[in-house]
């Protein structure tokens, strides 16, 4: 569905397919609203919402979403608050975040999600400093940091990443 009209009235349609593992809303219309109302999807695993009006609050109704296991939520409206970011998502394998503004607490959130094994924070404002938190992540596979603001001492911190191979 990535490009359509699509819009948060509509998503109540896609709950009546409650075998959906795979949906792209990407470059669409949705908002939080239409966001939240994907809980009724119990086996949607891969979720794609960039360039989209989501924001933080959008993210948090994802929680309801036991078997998410890849999500893209790049260049979407997610800002820094005073709440944090990332609740659990204990299955969350996948997660592009690509040009979103970011701060350190956001960051350091990452931390709790142990099965991540791709993360992509291309063009976010990530530091050296706050490279540290990627040595929570031990599954991690593939980790994309382009255009962030990592510096030659941030790479101390990749060096406890044994499973990194791109």
């Amino acid at each position: 569905l990535e490009g359509t009209a699509l819009e948060d009235k509509s998503i109540s349609l896609l709950t009546q397919l409650p075998e959906l593992r795979v949906l792209n809303l990407s470059r669409t219309l949705i908002s939080d609203r239409g966001l939240a109302a994907l809980k009724d999807l119990p086996n949607l695993h891969t979720l794609l919402v960039h360039h989209t009006g989501i924001t933080s609050k959008g993210l948090r109704s994802l929680t309801k979403l036991p078997s998410l296991r890849a999500l893209d939520v790049s260049a979407t409206l997610i800002m820094p608050s005073k709440e944090v970011l990332f609740p659990k998502f204990p299955e969350l394998r996948h997660l592009r975040m690509a040009h979103v503004d970011l701060d350190a607490r956001h960051i350091e959130t990452l931390g709790t999600l142990k099965s991540l094994r791709t993360l992509d924070l291309e063009g976010t404002p990530l530091s050296s400093a706050d490279a540290r938190i990627f040595q929570k992540l031990p599954r991690l596979q593939s980790l994309n940091l382009a255009d962030t603001e990592l510096q030659d001492d941030g790479l101390a911190h990749l060096a406890s990443l044994r499973n990194l191979r791109a």
